[in-house]
């Protein structure tokens, strides 16, 4: 735990987003290592605001639907429609 160094992280104030570390509890003899692991992490309301402020503060974000926003850019997650098939649709252009 002592040789854990932490940077001060600076977050944006909306109602859109917050820290991942204001919601979670812990004994203040272990916020370095909180701060290791979730300091640069926002929830954000969803994807767009997060892709948003993620890349502002560089920051990566988690939607409440479990989205992923990257700080570097990538998104993981989303909406996947289980109706839609690729191969059903390649098929469907064969016939």
């Amino acid at each position: 735990m002592n040789q854990i160094r932490v940077q001060e992280q600076e977050y944006p104030e909306t109602k859109d987003a917050f820290p991942l570390l204001s919601r979670l509890r812990f004994d203040n003899q272990f916020l370095p290592a909180f701060m290791q692991i979730f300091g640069s992490t926002l929830v954000s309301r969803d994807l767009a605001i997060g892709a948003v402020l993620s890349r502002k503060y560089n920051l990566d974000a988690v939607t409440l639907d479990g989205d992923q926003v990257s700080r570097k850019g990538s998104l993981k997650g989303g909406y996947v429609d289980s109706s839609f098939s690729p191969l059903r649709s390649l098929r469907k252009l064969r016939v």
